[in-house]
């Protein structure tokens, strides 16, 4: 029988002590107590292996070692989760106290002194903090990418939306698919290779002790899929749902957890099969670890696929994809680096030999990493839009991402290249980063000579677009020319007349409401968010003429709705005027083609794709390069609107929309309010002349043009945002209007975003209701129509800085008040000497846009109409809503919704995932839900409904009409 040996015999074995023999009964049992102590502290902090000294000394040296903490850490952290289950599984059968909140505790305990380990270790290694510093400063640039890649992905809420759009199937395709996994290769060839371009010139001959050499810039590859798999987690954490802290935690390193074993996977495959640096023994080893690695991967996808039921459908194939794109790159990488490195007894010719083939392996992977650049870069400038839609943001970052590591890896090796030939001619002095400022110096000249050309000008409309069949409408003339567009006067005369045919066709003897709408900014969110809106409305009193057709005694046969009847025009900024143009858009398609009104069709694209396509791989280089003809990623952008509408906003915008006193057709107006840099003036784009007594201190954009312009740049023009879209050159067509002293004006100047004056759209609006109230009033009667005015915001703040607008009208003489200031925060001196100017700036815009829409809901408080005796309404009912002044808010909000519904913030960018799209929008058989239906939205659709006349009481029209009943209500 094997005699049992104790940790503390085999300790004084190691040291080179015999042990003594144990004599009596008190002397055994204490010697049993010292060794179940070691065994404690051999479970806690670590064997007996390299442990040769001992005591206190022994413990630091093993006992404070990353190799025996790491791993009892995630011990730690694997028995915490296990005790937090078992106590909400315990909890749920109705049995809290059964112990495992303690057991749950204990381990938290654990994990937080292992932690505290991990960092005193961490300052007991400070002595090689000198390598560690030179290794980070051969590897700072593809880590600063690989930070700016996860700063835009999870700090930025349009980053969050592309991980959304990576985790929906529905909106992938197989060509995605194959490009995310081939891009995250390419993305990690180029980390790799930067690290160890860099890793091989710091430390030319390795000691043993520096394993990062070795692994290292494998693992900094491995940080783009960390960044695709972080952004896979945390876009599942956005739309899962789950209310426990446990179920929410493995949802997160679901993904990472993938990551990691398929790095472990590769790891050991490598020492079982690739590599040659290994013995017998360790391939033997090896081998038994990785059929355990594969056998966790297999419980990892069970449990994945038995909970799909609860989790995203997308998160599992997203999971998958990633990985393979891991396995496939690091097996590369092992195969590559297969042979073993020299040792230090390695003779000199060895070493130039090997030199050499590390020199030729990097310049092999430079060109041929730079070769699919260069041909990625030549598809984009010949057509952005295309390879945006196909491949999508996420790829296209990602593609960028690797491919300025790509660039700048093969400059480095050719500086160092020249450097060395420099040497050997005699010129001892030049080193690479000399060679380095040579590039950058040559840099300078072209950037200053191209910076004096004409770049990113606004796209005027040429012939081309002038000429372009427009489908024709019937009973509809359209304006051909800019400069036959009516003046606001003119407009809303003829908006009363149709629109008081169609009214009262259905509502006899009523005021007419004049209905405007202010549309504010905010991206994606806001241009989807007004479409939205104005999709459901347009269904909404489609419907109701609809009802009045072929039942009334005048038989007003018309398909158009009463929305675009009753809408006179939309004042819009930014998002909402790409919302707006998307909707004037949507209705010559359905006057054309019959087709629904559904504008969000339009907005359902990666419109985020083209423009980040542009701006990284032409508008920078650009930057450089004489004129070739090449597009901006501003009209790489326009483009990609004029591709998701089926080039409808390609056409001439003042098409769009009817002569007047030569068309029995009515579209609604539309004024663009974008921004002038350098006045800070509006610059409106519209189909109506904006005229200085009606538009205060603005300017016309199609007059400072002196052209007409596409429907997609008229938009554009008023979302020009920051940096993702240029500042817009206003270069007028040449012609004699122009000219100043018989020179040619080059330019005016450049157009932003509008929300730089105001972000609401507010300020036209209320111009353009006070032009037209006053000229209906003086030519029909003040009391022949009624203002509706319908604000729509997308910003879900708004609600949490309490400036959302709901205005009541009240009685006059009522009691004032002072508006109450917010509390202010501690904020210390020096940080607010920094911020304060552009937190001024940014705070007078808001605060502008919330009193031009405070000012626009007075409006409607103004000598409110009283009911006139209309014994004549179909309804045998009078409402004050359908006689008096009517200001309605529609907001979007994060509303406080059910556990199982999480919160919605929709992204200020480009491309919106289908979950949030559906979030917002409202479905035909409900639509008052999604965000119409909360924050109060509700009960404001059902007042604008009635106010504009929208039946609740479906009685049949003729004989109401022609056998009037009086109101006994």
């Amino acid at each position: 029988m094997r005699k049992r040996r104790f940790p503390l015999d085999v300790a004084q074995e190691r040291r080179g002590v015999r042990p003594v023999a144990s004599i009596g009964f008190k002397a055994s049992t204490l010697r049993v107590c010292l060794n179940q102590l070691v065994m404690i502290r051999q479970v806690l902090f670590g064997g007996w292996s390299g442990n040769s000294a001992g005591g206190l000394k022994g413990w630091i040296i093993f006992g404070l070692h990353y190799r025996a903490l790491l791993p009892r850490l995630f011990v730690a952290v694997a028995f915490f989760g296990l005790f937090a289950g078992l106590n909400s599984l315990f909890a749920c059968f109705g049995f809290p106290w059964f112990g495992w909140s303690c057991a749950r505790s204990f381990a938290l305990v654990v994990i937080t002194g292992y932690a505290s380990l991990l960092s005193l270790r961490f300052v007991v290694g400070i002595a090689e903090i000198e390598d560690f510093r030179r290794a980070v400063a051969a590897i700072w640039l593809p880590i600063a990418v690989m930070a700016l890649a996860a700063y835009l992905l999870f700090a930025n809420t349009q980053g969050q939306e592309l991980g959304l759009g990576l985790m929906e199937e529905t909106d992938v395709s197989w060509v995605q698919t194959a490009a995310l996994c081939l891009v995250l290769i390419y993305w990690a060839l180029s980390a790799w290779l930067s690290v160890r371009i860099g890793l091989s010139r710091t430390f030319p001959q390795p000691k043993r002790p520096q394993v990062h050499l070795f692994w290292g810039p494998r693992l900094v590859g491995v940080l783009a899929h960390f960044i695709a798999a972080w952004s896979l987690s945390s876009a599942a954490l956005k739309v899962s749902g789950f209310v426990s802290t446990l179920q929410n935690v493995l949802l997160a390193l679901a993904a990472p957890t993938a990551i990691v074993l398929a790095i472990l996977l590769v790891w050991f495959l490598d020492r079982w099969v690739i590599s040659l640096r290994v013995t017998a023994g360790q391939r033997a080893r090896a081998c038994r670890k990785t059929w355990v690695i594969v056998g966790l991967g297999g419980v990892l996808i069970i449990c994945l696929r038995w909970w799909q039921n609860v989790l995203p459908s997308g998160l599992l194939p997203g999971i998958l994809k990633i990985s393979l794109s891991v396995i496939v790159f690091l097996i590369l990488i092992s195969w590559i680096r297969r042979s073993a490195p020299l040792g230090h007894g390695a003779n000199s010719s060895r070493r130039r030999r090997d030199a050499r083939a590390e020199a030729r392996t990097s310049w092999i992977s430079a060109l041929f990493l730079a070769a699919i650049m260069f041909a990625g870069t030549v598809w984009i400038w010949i057509s952005p839009v295309g390879v945006g839609y196909l491949f999508g943001s996420l790829i296209i970052a990602f593609f960028a991402f690797g491919s300025f590591l790509v660039g700048a890896n093969l400059l480095d090796l050719v500086a160092e290249a020249l450097a060395r030939d420099c040497n050997r001619r005699g010129f001892t002095t030049v080193h690479r980063r000399a060679v380095w400022c040579a590039f950058l110096g040559l840099l300078v000249a072209p950037a200053i000579l191209m910076s004096f050309r004409n770049y990113h000008p606004v796209r005027l409309c040429d012939e081309k677009c002038k000429s372009a069949p427009m489908a024709a409408e019937p009973e509809f003339t359209a304006l051909q020319k800019y400069d036959d567009r009516p003046n606001v006067t003119a407009a809303a005369l003829a908006w009363y007349e149709q629109a008081e045919r169609a009214y009262h066709a259905c509502h006899p003897g009523q005021p007419v409401p004049l209905f405007i709408i202010a549309t504010a900014g905010g991206g994606i969110r806001a241009a989807y968010w007004t479409a939205s809106v104005l999709e459901t409305l347009d269904k909404v009193l489609g419907a109701e003429t609809v009802k009045c057709q072929n039942a009334l005694a005048r038989n007003i046969r018309d398909d158009d709705g009463l929305m675009r009847h009753l809408l006179f025009a939309i004042s819009g900024v930014s998002g909402g005027s790409v919302g707006s143009a998307a909707y004037i858009a949507a209705l010559h398609n359905h006057a054309v083609n019959q087709s629904p009104v559904e504008p969000t069709k339009y907005l359902e694209a990666d419109l985020l794709a083209p423009g980040l396509a542009s701006l990284a791989f032409i508008d920078i280089p650009s930057n450089f390069l004489p004129d070739f003809g090449q597009i901006d990623r501003g009209e790489a952008l326009e483009r990609g609107l004029e591709q998701a509408s089926k080039d409808l906003m390609a056409q001439s915008f003042v098409r769009f929309f009817p002569k007047v006193g030569s068309s029995k057709k009515w579209r609604p107006a539309l004024l663009l309010n974008a921004t002038h840099q350098e006045t800070g003036r509006r610059i409106i784009t519209s189909n109506l002349r904006i005229e200085k007594d009606t538009f205060i201190d603005s300017y016309d954009a199609l007059e400072l043009l002196q052209s007409d312009v596409r429907l997609s740049t008229a938009a554009h023009n008023s979302a020009r945002f920051t940096y993702v879209s240029p500042a817009g050159n206003l270069i007028p067509a040449v012609t004699d209007a122009n000219s100043i002293d018989g020179k040619q004006v080059s330019s005016y100047g450049y157009v932003i975003d509008g929300g730089y004056f105001d972000n609401f759209g507010a300020q036209t609006a209320f111009e353009l209701a006070n032009k037209a109230i006053e000229v209906i009033g003086e030519t029909f009667g003040r009391d022949k129509i009624r203002p509706v005015i319908l604000q729509i915001s997308s910003d879900p703040e708004m609600v949490m800085l309490k400036t959302l607008v709901r205005q009541r009208c009240v009685s006059k003489g009522g009691v004032g008040g002072f508006l109450e200031p917010p509390k202010g925060s501690w904020v210390p001196s020096l940080v607010n000497e920094l911020r304060a100017p552009l937190m001024g700036i940014m705070s007078v815009r808001g605060a502008h846009g919330f009193a031009a829409v405070t000012s626009l809901a007075h409006l409607c408080c103004e000598d409110s109409l009283e009911a006139p005796n209309l014994t004549s309404l179909v309804n045998g009912k009078t409402t004050s809503a359908q006689t008096k002044r009517v200001f309605v808010h529609l907001a979007m909000c994060t509303p406080e919704t059910s556990e199982k519904e999480p919160r919605i913030n929709p992204p200020l960018g480009w491309v919106l995932s289908k979950s949030t799209r559906d979030k917002i929008k409202s479905r035909e058989d409900k639509p008052d839900n999604g965000i119409l239906g909360k924050c109060g939205n509700g009960d404001e659709l059902a007042k604008l409904k009635e106010a504009l006349g929208v039946r609740t009481n479906p009685a049949p029209l003729k004989e109401a009409y022609s056998n009037p009943k009086p109101d006994r209500s």
